[in-house]
């Protein structure tokens, strides 16, 4: 959707949907979906020079908004069947803007080497997220990339095999995030803040768990226990 006009009925299931608006356009307000599911998403991916992954939400541009506040759950434990490393993809960049204040679980996919992805680079509201878990017998991930200079996530208290990556210059608060059990991986890159206030235990991944590179901060001042954490402190950060 580009500048267009759509109307719809009171929609109330969007599983295995995508939609992408652009420069402009609104849609979405007409969703009254509960689940946003993309388990059931077809076999056709995208290359992105490294990975396969398939978009399911992206807002690209000033003004385009996307708004699904109706969600409490995203569903994406798709399992592809191969070993191949692949995502999906949740995208709001360029000032666009995706409205998910109602979603408060995150569910990652089933297999270990796949993960679902939150880009940010315009607005991602995620203001009632609570958890990130995997699925029954599931070891996929969740990832966000944070390129914007403030992104939140206030609510969020628990995540499973989650890894945040910061851009040059931004900042992440995890005000309610009191543990990671499994699976915590931080990076950050010069010039981003990471704020931490009230983690007290994390479970690593081994190499690479935690990045701290030159210019960068990184506070965490009621951690008290760390469980297989690999901390790199680079440079003079």
């Amino acid at each position: 959707v580009d500048g267009a006009t759509v109307e719809l009925g009171q929609v109330n299931d969007i599983t295995g949907s995508r939609f992408k608006v652009q420069q402009g356009a609104e849609f979405g307000s007409d969703i009254i979906a509960d689940v946003y599911s993309s388990r059931t998403l077809g076999s056709s991916w995208t290359w992105d020079g490294g990975n396969w992954f398939r978009d399911l939400l992206v807002a690209e541009g000033t003004g385009a908004v996307l708004d699904l506040s109706s969600v409490g759950t995203v569903d994406s434990s798709f399992d592809d069947g191969t070993t191949e490393g692949r995502y999906h993809q949740i995208k709001a960049t360029a000032g666009g803007s995706i409205d998910l204040s109602g979603v408060h679980t995150v569910i990652t996919p089933v297999r270990g080497e796949d993960w679902v992805r939150f880009s940010v680079g315009g607005d991602l509201y995620l203001s009632s997220l609570r958890s990130i878990v995997r699925p029954v017998n599931g070891y996929g991930w969740a990832e966000f990339i944070v390129d914007v200079p403030n992104f939140s996530l206030p609510m969020l208290d628990s995540a499973e095999r989650t890894q945040f990556r910061l851009g040059t210059n931004s900042a992440l608060t995890l005000d309610s995030l009191a543990e990671m059990p499994a699976g915590a991986y931080f990076a950050l890159s010069p010039g981003s803040h990471l704020n931490l206030p009230v983690l007290i235990s994390m479970q690593g991944i081994g190499d690479g768990s935690m990045v701290v590179p030159a210019g960068a901060t990184l506070s965490m001042p009621s951690l008290e226990r760390m469980n297989g954490v690999y901390l790199q402190v680079v440079d003079g950060a």
